[in-house]
This record gives structure tokens, C-alpha cells and sequence, in this order.
């Protein structure tokens, strides 16, 4: 029986990623339909995110950073402030598991053994089975725990594009003004990865191999969206007509520049799925992660996968037998130019 709680309390545990917090939206969509007041708990180097998905109307932010007493003890207290009838982990981690059970609820609900990681099921009296096996998407993981508790996700059909704010969307609008680009005439392909994962990133000379392909056959100009990890490989790169470089864009912006685009190209990152779930035709580019535990949203999105990649490549000088670049430009125009024709 489907349980609708709607006068009772759920706080809703997930700590980080960009890309794992975004592809919570559209489970707290049905979490915010089932419960009458919703609390949202994550840390606070991800409160932008929360400012284009308001995932509750009540948060808690988790201080990551110069965590003293003082810190903590106010955490705790905003923590522990309100009695919950079920506190939800979605996270599955030790230190998500602990907040878990330091919060004030009647019922502390988690995935159950295999579905988590660092045995953060022991923490738990309700633990979710979210499917015969680990191996299922991130969607498929945060809807299974739902379903679980009687709770049920829509099926894959609706979008779920971010807010982005007027000066956001103003600040855009004046940089493809000034490049003389035109909404849904260019094509998003996106170099940042990070330093910390740059395992994931397919290689610069590919994107630019690809922005010549694209620019040849379809006629439309690319953008080349970077994080502060890729400055150095932006600024050294020769300017081409057909390849535009934009300076370093917010959060907000590059959701703007994107939601704005025919397309978008990149990696496992969280702005590929933020992409994929706004229903912009996205091509995610993957290798060492895995394309089943990581799809995007699906509808307007194809994944261009490699077996027997295990990380970066080194650029030209590679053989590229099992790295990122071993995955052709062609190859990626051809899951792209799919999507462009199909609408």
C-alpha cells in the first residue's frame, strides 16, 4: 500500500555531489507530494544548487570546511531542533549515516547493505532495498529507496530545468550578444572535470576536434564551458572563429549558457546531468565511470561509452589505448547529430 503521509515530517539526507544532489530532484519532487513538511540537509558548499532547486522549503547547511565547536555545536542545534517522523538517507556514507543518527526522528531509513558504502546500513532501522542489485542508475537508487517506503517516483518522462535568476540569465544573454550567438544555434561542449577527476575528461585536442566537425556540418558555433581547474588549457588555446571561449561562468550562468544551447557535450560531471534532466540534447562522454551507475536523464540524452578505459589521456602524444581519448570526435558528432535530427 502506497504510504501518504502528508501531515508528518521527513528530513532528506545528501551531503554532495553537484551531479548526486541534481539528480535527487525529481525523488524529492514525490517526497515533497508525500510529506506535509520537508527539511533538506546538505553541505554548504552546494547551497547554489538549492538556489535553482528548491529541494525544501526548510535546509540545513553541513559547515565542510574549518569545522570547530563552535561550528558544530550550531549545526547540531539546528540538527536537533525539530523531531522528524522519518529521517531518509540518501547519501549512504559513514558520515551521513552519523548525522542520521544524530538527528531527532522516529524512524531513520537508509539504503540497506550493498546499496551504501562504509557500512552506513548498521546506522539504520529501516533499511532500503533499492533494487535486485547495486549495479542501477543514481535515479533508479534514490527512487527504489522510495519505493521502498511506499513512496512512488513518475516515470522518466517530465523535465526538470533549474530556476536561473535575471541577472544569471541578463549576464548570458549580453556575452552570446556579444558573440554574435543566437539561442538554441550553439552547441555547449564542456572541458571541466576538475583536478581531483580529470580521469573523467575526454581531451581537449578531442573538443576541438569536435567543434571543427560540428561547425563544418552543421553550421553552428561551439561553446567551450571550462571550470577554474582548465584555465591554463583555455587561455593557452588559439582562437578559432568556428570555437567560442567564454570567461570563468557561475553555476547559475553556466545552467543559463546551457539551458540556452542546440546541444551539450561532456563528461560525467554534474552539469552534464543538470543538462540531461533540463532536456537540452546531451551527449555524456564516458569511460573509467561506469554508464549504467552514472546514465543521465533520459529522453534527449545518449552515452558514448568505451570499455577498457581507465583514465585521462595525455593529450597527443598518447597512444590512447585506454584512456579518454581513445574515444573518437566522430564517434560523439554521431551520437550528437541523433539528437539534433531528432526534433
Amino acid at each position: 500500500m502506497e504510504r501518504r503521509p502528508s501531515d508528518k515530517k521527513i528530513l532528506v539526507i545528501r551531503l554532495s555531489s553537484i551531479g548526486d544532489i541534481i539528480r535527487l530532484v525529481p525523488s524529492m519532487e514525490a517526497v515533497k507530494n508525500a510529506f506535509g513538511e520537508v527539511t533538506f540537509l546538505t553541505e554548504d558548499r552546494f547551497a547554489p544548487i538549492l538556489a535553482m532547486y528548491p529541494m525544501a522549503p526548510r535546509v540545513i547547511l553541513f559547515p565542510r570546511k574549518h569545522l570547530g565547536f563552535k561550528k558544530l555545536g550550531a549545526f547540531l542545534g539546528e540538527l536537533r531542533r525539530e523531531r522528524y517522523d522519518l529521517v531518509l538517507d540518501m547519501h549512504g556514507i559513514l558520515k551521513s549515516a552519523a548525522i542520521t543518527a544524530l538527528a531527532r526522528g522516529g524512524e531513520k531509513a537508509g539504503f540497506a547493505r550493498g546499496f551504501g558504502k562504509e557500512c552506513s546500513h548498521l546506522f539504520y532501522g529501516t533499511k532500503l532495498a533499492c533494487g535486485d542489485s547495486p549495479m542501477i542508475s543514481r535515479y533508479d537508487r534514490y527512487g527504489g529507496a522510495l519505493k521502498a517506503l511506499g513512496i512512488e517516483v513518475g516515470e522518466e518522462k517530465a523535465f526538470h530545468p533549474p530556476f536561473i535568476d535575471e541577472a544569471s540569465s541578463s549576464s548570458v544573454g549580453r556575452f552570446l550578444e556579444e558573440k554574435g550567438l543566437e539561442k538554441g544555434k550553439y552547441v555547449v561542449l564542456f572541458l571541466g572535470a576538475s583536478r581531483k577527476q580529470a580521469f573523467k575528461r575526454w581531451p581537449l585536442f578531442r573538443f576541438l576536434e569536435l567543434a571543427r566537425i560540428i561547425r563544418e556540418r552543421t553550421g553552428m558555433k561551439c561553446v567551450l564551458g571550462w571550470g577554474p581547474d582548465e584555465a591554463d588549457l583555455c587561455w593557452s588555446l588559439q582562437r578559432e572563429e568556428h570555437l567560442v571561449i567564454p570567461p570563468l561562468l557561475s553555476l547559475r550562468e553556466s545552467a543559463a549558457l546551457i539551458l540556452g544551447s542546440a546541444g551539450f557535450v561532456g563528461a560525467d560531471t554534474g552539469l552534464m546531468h543538470l543538462s540531461a534532466l533540463s532536456g537540452v540534447r546531451t551527449v555524456a562522454v564516458m569511460g573509467p565511470t561506469s554508464p549504467v551507475l552514472n546514465r543521465p536523464w533520459v529522453g534527449r540524452s545518449r552515452v558514448v561509452h568505451r570499455e577498457g578505459v581507465k583514465g585521462a589521456c595525455s593529450e597527443r602524444d598518447c597512444p590512447h589505448k585506454s584512456c579518454m581519448g581513445a574515444i573518437a570526435a566522430e564517434e560523439v558528432f554521431s551520437a550528437l547529430k541523433e539528437l539534433l535530427d531528432g526534433e
